[in-house]
């Protein structure tokens, strides 16, 4: 009788202790899914849908960058290019400036000028935008002491995520996706030689690259257009 009931207890201590390491494994499994959820709850407040409406409803543009280089400490600005959404488009050219004849490789009075156009802006649409044209345009401000902040209000809806998630094409390029979708507006090509030209001041080589610039632009929205109708479109908050 005595080594039933040892028996009994021994099973009821394993009980116990088995029961307890099930509650331990349970609690950290939802201690897990919590942290995942906010995790996750971050990650959408960063990243949500952009739909139609929105673009209607809210103040939206195209934007582009044309540049010397692909990094911002080195490269400089030529022209930036806005386009409301449905409305002409607005170019900066860096020659417009005063500061061009002393200076020409300074950037800071075109900057200043293309960001304060941008802001009046709830949602900027571009290609390549969020990997680029912002980091970029962001590193110019910050070499002249300009506050990046108010651009932390703006949607980004870059699109060549679009390309590269939702499509299989042999490029993700604007000019691919373009041909693709057999849009009416095309991208204009430029030689290097114009791209060594204009930062060489060569206020012709830097006309050819306005107006490509401006072609960029018209295809940006037209690409929008069609890509908004049939693709889950999402917008990133500019950090």
């Amino acid at each position: 009788m005595g080594i039933l009931i040892q028996m009994l207890f021994f099973v009821v201590i394993l009980t116990d202790m088995f029961t307890g390491v099930v509650e331990h494994a349970v609690n950290i499994g939802y201690e897990n899914t919590v942290n995942r959820n906010r995790k996750g709850a971050k990650i959408l407040a960063k990243t949500q849908r952009i739909e139609k409406a929105d673009i209607e409803l809210f103040p939206t543009c195209s934007y582009d960058l044309e540049t010397t280089g692909l990094q911002g400490d080195f490269g400089y600005l030529l022209v930036g290019g806005i386009k409301p959404f449905g409305r002409p488009e607005r170019i900066f050219r860096i020659d417009e400036f005063p500061l061009y004849k002393k200076e020409p490789s300074n950037d800071r009075a075109l900057i200043a000028a293309f960001v304060a156009e941008l802001v009046k802006y709830s949602i900027a649409i571009s290609w390549n935008g969020v990997r680029f044209d912002m980091p970029f345009l962001m590193t110019r401000m910050i070499a002249h002491n300009m506050d990046i902040r108010p651009l932390s209000t703006i949607r980004q809806l870059d699109l060549i995520f679009a390309a590269r998630y939702r499509m299989r094409l042999r490029s993700n390029s604007l000019a691919v996706v373009s041909e693709h979708l057999e849009t009416v507006d095309k991208k204009t090509p430029l030689t290097g030689k114009v791209w060594a030209a204009a930062a060489a001041g060569d206020k012709e080589a830097l006309g050819k690259i306005a107006t490509h610039n401006i072609a960029d632009l018209v295809v940006l929205e037209e690409v929008a257009r069609r890509l908004i109708h049939v693709v889950d479109l999402k917008f990133t908050l500019i950090r």
